[in-house]
């Protein structure tokens, strides 16, 4: 005999959830700056590059990359869901490569790759000193032509939460990697507290992001119902 399992998700409760933790997140960047910086302790006992959120395979770092999972994942979910924007629904799909490849992209950081031929090649500074942004900028504008249309087909609450996911990761991951870019440009700092700063609101910004577009998918999961009931059974 089957034994069926349910496991019940609030849309608001894992918002909330995912939140604190970029809240405990930011907080131990700062505590790790402040021990590498302003006491001088360096990297204190390998836990400093553990919580920065500008090394690899730190804590940080991994959870954002979680984090694309999870869309994925979602985006996933939605494609496979009988009945759920039917119209359009290679979009779901699409939107599950395109997150695919940025899961793969954090973690192996393909895009600093793009960074020095564009430099050599344009001769870039200020805002573009870190020339990814170029490519990465126009391959936006190309995807929010192609996703545009889709976008405006969606329910009033779901086109504001990805509009508003959407402009919170790429003011992180583009607007604020500029700004950050300036400044390593005019005072050659990789290693500072202040710069540690730019990479904290940096992240932030990347990981709330994609937490409003989690949270928008399993809204529609959800399907106007407080939990989604996700069951599997047990043979």
């Amino acid at each position: 005999m089957n034994e069926i399992y349910t496991l019940p998700i609030s849309p608001k409760k894992t918002l909330r959830i995912l939140l604190y933790i970029i809240l405990f997140l930011g907080i131990a960047h700062i505590t790790g700056l402040f021990l590498n910086f302003s006491l001088g302790l360096g990297k204190f006992h390998g836990l400093v590059p553990l919580i920065d959120m500008d090394v690899e395979n730190s804590i940080p770092t991994i959870f954002t990359f979680l984090l694309f999972l999870v869309a994925s994942l979602t985006f996933f979910l939605i494609w496979k869901n009988e009945g759920v924007y039917e119209k359009g629904k290679w979009m779901w799909l699409f939107f599950l490569i395109i997150f695919m490849a940025l899961a793969i992209d954090e973690s192996c950081s393909i895009h600093e790759l793009f960074g020095r031929p564009f430099h050599r090649m344009f001769s870039t500074s200020g805002l573009l000193y870190r020339a990814w942004v170029i490519p990465y900028g126009l391959a936006v504008i190309a995807l929010a032509a192609i996703v545009f249309p889709f976008w405006l087909r969606l329910e009033k609450k779901i086109r504001f939460l990805y509009a508003l996911a959407a402009i919170i990761y790429l003011f992180g991951v583009l607007g604020l990697e500029m700004v950050g870019g300036l400044y390593f440009e005019k005072t050659a700092e990789v290693q500072s507290f202040v710069y540690g700063l730019f990479i904290l609101f940096e992240e932030t910004f990347e990981m709330a992001g994609l937490i409003i577009l989690i949270y928008s998918n399993l809204i529609i999961l959800a399907a106007d119902q407080e939990v989604i009931l996700i069951k599997f059974s047990k043979h």
